[in-house]
């Protein structure tokens, strides 16, 4: 037999048929009215060892990761906080290329300069960085050059750190105020030169937006997050925002506090109304804990888990209580059956402890369907798309033959089994793909390969409580 390269080098190159999956089920994002984030930026990545230096302590979006990422299971590697209008803004300027060594600027001393521009307004910015030894310093040395200004005299120059970068914020709010940037002043040392300030950007103003509005512009720059919560919204804007997320591939969680959840015959909580609208992709949990945050722990410890493997009622807790709260305002306790009776109707969840381990009482949408199985499916189904597509592009051609529609069928078996395996659905589902020959030339025409009812499956629904009877004879 002739000598062959391969008995000498023999490399072997396996081919994926599924591109890179895009879509991370357990990534999640605080909607929040928070200057951490810029409005620049949109949202801004926080991890367990940055949260605490992104975010102020004690402040909303702080207890929020602080519960997450104090969960047992540990939580996710990366989260982000959105950054929502909640009210006008104003519009900023920001140097982001500038010199970050202080002495450089207190070098100049009084004769450095820079022109603001606002609008059609211009002034030259007359600063004196004598003794300034940080950057910090010089911000600070900033403000009082404006302040001393026509044009900046309630402007505001800061420095983030962590940004690296100096932002000049007006004090006039809203999508109409002026655009404002750093130029070329008449006389002096030039600030805008690229060996001090360097070039600036301007992020105009936004008029007080609504919450959904604030998601589809961040999910414009970012698509990455999954999981939302929200900050601050109002009973209103809170149901804006589960309607808008019903339409998109994403889980919303809720937390409500307000006390009219529990009382008979109140109709105007968000927990009410959400329910009244069937969504399935919102869970809605009560408590009356003000600084609690079980929409965290809902991410932190279940959805850390494999999508749609573990049940999300009767599940161990940490770093929240019951839901419940005595009238002194600190003790602990549990919600009465009364109470529990109204919160259910209206499609709450809330957080019990029956003995020594704090769980969520059942784990539902606010129609009723399991968080486990909405967000297993949602997996599920993002997961044959993408291996369908990834066969799709591999092809040289896919037709309406036998051979790939039983390659497809293997994909969607192979997705089916991985959910058996999860426990998302019973054993024993079928698949009954058609033939080729049963598409009609005017399908085929339309270059669709429609395959309605191919497979049937039975949901495995967790257990939320056990009853038995037991005849004992005396």
């Amino acid at each position: 037999m002739a000598n062959l390269i391969t008995d000498y080098a023999n490399p072997t190159i396996g081919l994926s048929v599924t591109p890179a999956g895009t879509a991370n089920f357990n990534i999640p994002m605080l909607l929040d009215d928070n200057a951490a984030c810029p409005f620049d930026l949109s949202l801004r990545a926080l991890t367990p060892t940055t949260y605490a230096t992104i975010l102020t302590a004690a402040t909303p979006a702080y207890l929020w990761c602080s519960t997450m990422w104090g969960a047992t299971k540990g939580g996710p590697k990366t989260a982000y906080v959105g950054r929502w209008a909640k009210v006008a803004s104003a519009s900023y300027a920001v140097c982001d290329s500038m010199t970050t060594v202080a002495g450089v600027y207190a070098a100049l001393t009084t004769t450095a300069k820079f022109e603001l521009v606002e609008g059609a307004s211009t002034e030259d910015i007359n600063l004196d960085f004598t003794g300034d030894t940080s950057m910090t310093d010089v911000a600070a040395s900033v403000t009082v050059g404006l302040a001393a200004s026509v044009l900046g005299a309630a402007y505001i120059c800061t420095w983030d750190a962590l940004l690296n970068r100096l932002t000049f914020t007006s004090d006039v709010t809203g999508a109409a105020a002026d655009a404002i940037s750093i130029d070329t002043p008449a006389t002096g040392v030039d600030l805008s030169l690229a060996i001090y300030f360097g070039a600036s950007f301007a992020q105009p103003g936004f008029d007080a937006e609504a919450q959904e509005t604030a998601l589809a512009r961040i999910l414009a720059v970012n698509d990455t997050p999954f999981a939302i919560c929200e900050n601050g919204g109002s009973i209103a804007q809170q149901v804006a925002l589960s309607t808008s997320v019903q339409a998109l591939n994403k889980f919303l969680f809720l937390v409500n506090i307000d006390n009219n959840a529990y009382s008979s015959g109140t109709n105007t909580d968000a927990g009410y109304l959400i329910n009244a609208l069937a969504h399935n992709q919102t869970n809605v949990v009560f408590t009356q804990h003000i600084t609690h945050r079980p929409d965290a722990i809902h991410i932190g410890e279940i959805l850390a888990y494999p999508e749609g493997s573990h049940q999300h009622n009767a599940w161990p807790l940490t770093g929240v209580s019951m839901s419940g709260l005595h009238a002194d305002g600190s003790t602990v306790i549990a919600m009465t059956t009364a109470q529990e009776t109204v919160l259910a109707a209206s499609g709450y969840d809330w957080i019990v402890k029956p003995l020594n381990v704090t769980h969520f009482h059942n784990g539902l949408t606010s129609n009723g369907t399991e968080v486990r199985v909405i967000i297993g499916k949602m997996y599920i189904e993002y997961n044959i798309g993408l291996a369908w597509y990834g066969y799709m592009i591999s092809q040289a051609v896919v037709g309406y033959t036998d051979g790939n529609i039983q390659a497809l069928k293997q994909m969607l078996e192979y997705w089916l089994d991985i959910a058996v395996e999860r426990q998302l659905l019973l054993p024993g589902y079928t698949t009954n793909f058609p033939e080729a020959s049963s598409f009609t030339a005017a399908v085929k025409a339309t270059q669709i390969m429609d395959l309605p009812n191919v497979s049937a499956a039975t949901v495995n629904k967790a257990v939320n409580s056990i009853t038995a009877d037991l005849d004992w004879a005396v």
